[in-house]
């Protein structure tokens, strides 16, 4: 799934390299929440833009703490002042492969493609990752892939 989070306070998020996870988040902004639902939570990733799905995109991410499965049902007014949720995206994944700096999976519902999400970069207090889209006509791994 993928929410939209609108932050009432702070700039729009952006990722760079000389800022700490937990600067990133305090200074909050409208970002894309996007959800995977595993071992009771949802392992979370936030990106300032939305991929497109006609054509390979890809955008940057950071990893987020794993979110409730509460959010799949929940959409409005976040408690303690901290914005309001929409939901933009939602359907079903496959995992492909998993490793701790890469994830692939095979998404059906609005968006049918390979999606991987890999870590680029970790220094002292922050990573940075990536998450790519590489549709096909049946969702199925494309030659891009294969890399």
């Amino acid at each position: 799934m993928i929410l939209f989070h609108r932050q009432a306070h702070g700039i729009p998020r952006r990722y760079d390299k000389d800022e700490t996870d937990e600067s990133i988040n305090n200074r909050g902004g409208d970002h894309y929440d996007w959800m995977f639902q595993a071992d009771g939570c949802l392992a979370t990733w936030a990106t300032a833009e939305l991929l497109r799905t006609d054509c390979a995109d890809e955008v940057g991410a950071i990893v987020l703490p794993d979110h409730r499965v509460d959010y799949l049902q929940f959409e409005g007014d976040v408690s303690d002042d901290r914005g309001s949720v929409r939901r933009v995206e939602s359907g079903q994944f496959e995992l492909i492969a998993a490793a701790p700096d890469r994830l692939e999976v095979r998404t059906r519902g609005n968006r049918n493609c390979v999606l991987v999400i890999y870590r680029t970069w970790c220094g002292e207090g922050v990573s940075f990752w990536r998450i790519s889209s590489r549709p096909s006509a049946d969702g199925m791994p494309t030659r891009a892939d294969a890399s």
